[in-house]
């Protein structure tokens, strides 16, 4: 990946910097580590430009010679025999090796390359669960609403099927036919455009994370469970609906529908109708007179709202992660990682007297392990100078960051080890082991660390050590002045590395690029969903009133005061449709946001207000646009034939 970014291949020659002497080296070949598939520097820094995180392997003899280290060696990799207790060894490993300094022990299922890739491949799975299921039941709800207004329509046929001989039994099936008929074709464009994105998805996966072999196979089982998922679902939501057309006696099925005065009582309470003009007055008596069918029709619109919201809310809640993470607690320009710990006044002191930089200060950051009731996690404790300008934790619980001694975690970090403000934690590192007390959190997304004063953290080390420092830079969009601080900076003994938080969130953003596009399917066949079901709704609202309408035209009704007439309760019913989608949607997206919060990850839950704005118009553009068929069709009919007729 390294090679690929700065187009470096076998033949060319890089220079290596090993304890401060420079040595150029050919390149005799690439390669793709299982241990490095995911390329992060450690569980603390998962997230690294392409070009900023290198791994070079070479002969044991050559690194021996570059280090000077002879057979010395700082690393044991073991297999371990089938059938064996990996914490057994574990345990016998750490203390057979600890008269050596052992610093850590780390599991298979603890490296991080597999570790951050089965958390990756985890969200992704349990988001591949539940957005079917999502959809399957907002489908199921449409197809119930769908039958539910098709039956009320037809309800005197019905009546007249019943009279003439038809059984119960052969109206059921007859309706039920319909949820068969949509499943049976929606299963057959459901598993080929399946097995198409499947394909498509499982390639770019692939690609974005740099999986060098990837086998795709066709699983006919899970065609098959889809396939029947899909058909049960349509005939449960259609069954409801087709029961009850089934037990309608003939002389009830045929008799016109009644309406209730109930609610319009209450509404006349409720509003001065009387200072209404005629058409709105009536089209709001008309919504409350038949309420079950106006609830049914907001549901429908409901559920396709609530669909995108949640869909595009995950794009807003990511884009605020990377906002918060990158704007507003990161506001240094450049992090710099020493090869050796650094007398913390010279950091400040030398860093700030360069030209480039306006703002410096010292940072001590030491891998621990830290432990409470049991439960383990390796992490990152980072010190910082109190008052810091250049990591801001504007939003947290318990005491104010950096305030008092103790320790500030991320709440991923929290959560995962079940702490809460006032818990006293157990810290080990290479230094020896402590405990410190949970002074507060802090909300951080993308990260999982750990922070106190650097004072603290130096009393761990035992002296004023910085292992860092963070820069400002005077000009930070400048390209000259930025290349400049850069190479200025890797020319400066004792440097390790250089992070720069707008590569970091770059790397991020292309990571993150395999996430946009599956949720950006999503959005797709949400907005599809939404219109469609958006569409039904208004048609039927449309047809099933045909009689009802003409008459209107027939006793003096305009053709333009029958179209305000419907527009007006066609956007009234999809106005309260969609501000209960816009709601449910919120909470459709707090579910979907859980599967992915972990001691890495504390996503918000984060809807922009343009957001809801958009969803809500576009909806009502389209329930507005998809009155024209119905309208058209409305004003086609002869008058005097629909007034007769007791259904269309």
């Amino acid at each position: 990946n390294f090679a690929e970014y700065y187009g470096l291949g076998p033949g060319d020659s890089v220079s290596l910097v090993v304890l401060g002497r420079e040595t150029v080296l050919e390149i005799a070949g690439t390669f793709t580590s299982p241990e490095y598939i995911w390329k992060a520097i450690s569980e603390q820094e998962p997230f690294v430009g392409r070009g900023e995180f290198a791994v070079v392997m070479a002969r044991a003899a050559l690194v021996s010679r570059l280090l000077g280290s002879g057979d010395l060696m700082n690393e044991i990799v073991v297999r371990f025999k089938p059938d064996t207790d990996p914490n057994d060894v574990t345990n016998r490993l750490t203390e057979t090796l600890s008269p050596f300094g052992i610093q850590s022990v780390t599991q298979g299922e603890d490296q991080i390359s597999y570790s951050l890739l089965k958390l990756d491949l985890d969200g992704f799975g349990e988001l591949a669960v539940a957005v079917p299921i999502m959809f399957l039941i907002i489908t199921a709800m449409v197809i119930y609403v769908l039958l539910v207004r098709t039956i009320q329509s037809q309800q005197p046929l019905i009546g007249l099927m019943r009279a003439v001989g038809f059984s119960r039994g052969q109206v059921l099936r007859h309706f039920l036919m319909i949820s068969v008929v949509i499943a049976v074709a929606g299963d057959i464009l459901g598993i080929a455009l399946g097995l198409a994105l499947g394909r498509y998805v499982t390639e770019l996966y692939a690609d974005t994370i740099g999986i060098p072999y990837v086998v795709i196979a066709t699983r006919i089982e899970i065609a098959a469970i889809a396939s029947m998922l899909g058909l049960i679902v349509c005939v449960i939501a259609g069954f409801v609906p087709a029961r009850r057309a089934a037990n309608m006696a003939p002389s009830e099925a045929m008799r016109p529908g009644t309406t209730g005065v109930g609610g319009t009582q209450m509404l006349e309470r409720l509003i001065p109708m009387g200072l209404l003009p005629y058409t709105p007055r009536l089209a709001l008596r008309n919504l409350v007179r038949r309420w079950g069918r106006s609830l049914s029709s907001a549901l429908g619109v409901a559920m396709a709202v609530a669909l995108v919201i949640a869909s595009v809310g995950m794009l807003d809640s990511m884009g605020h992660a990377f906002t918060v993470q990158f704007d507003e607690i990161q506001r240094y320009d450049m992090k710099v990682s020493f090869t050796q710990p650094t007398w913390s006044d010279d950091v400040g002191t030398y860093y700030g007297s360069w030209a480039e930089v306006s703002q410096s200060e010292p940072i001590a950051e030491l891998p621990i392990t830290m432990t409470h009731q049991g439960v383990s996690q390796n992490t990152l404790l980072a010190g910082l100078a109190q008052g810091s300008g250049l990591m801001r934790f504007d939003d947290f619980q318990g005491a104010e960051p950096l305030t008092y001694e103790g320790l500030w975690l991320t709440e991923g970090l929290a959560r995962s080890l079940d702490v809460e403000i006032g818990d006293s934690i157990e810290l080990a590192s290479e230094l020896g082991t402590s405990r410190q007390q949970v002074m507060g959190t802090v909300s951080q997304p993308l990260s999982g660390a750990a922070y106190a004063r650097l004072t603290d953290v130096q009393a761990l080390f035992g002296a004023s050590y910085a292992t860092g420092a963070l820069l400002r830079l005077k000009n930070p969009d400048s390209v000259a002045e930025t290349t400049a601080a850069l190479e200025r900076l890797h020319a400066t003994t004792g440097v390790l590395a250089v992070e720069r938080p707008d590569e970091s969130r770059r790397s991020f953003e292309e990571l993150m690029s395999l996430f946009y596009q599956f949720v950006g399917i999503f959005v797709l066949f949400g907005v599809a969903l939404g219109a469609v079901a958006i569409f039904n709704t208004v048609t039927i609202n449309i047809i099933e009133r045909n009689r009802e309408l003409a008459t209107m035209r027939a006793l003096g009704f305009s053709k333009l005061g029958v179209d305000m007439l419907l527009t007006i309760e066609n956007m009234l019913g999809g106005a309260l449709g969609i501000l209960l989608g816009l709601v449910l949607g919120y909470l459709l997206e707090v579910e979907l946001l859980s599967m992915f919060q972990s001691e890495m990850f504390s996503l918000d839950v984060f809807i922009a207000p343009m957001t809801y704005l958009i969803v809500g118009v576009s909806s009502l553009l389209v329930a507005l646009l998809s009155q024209a068929p119905g309208l058209r069709s409305l004003h086609r009919t002869n008058l005097a034939l629909a007034t007769k007729q007791r259904i269309s």
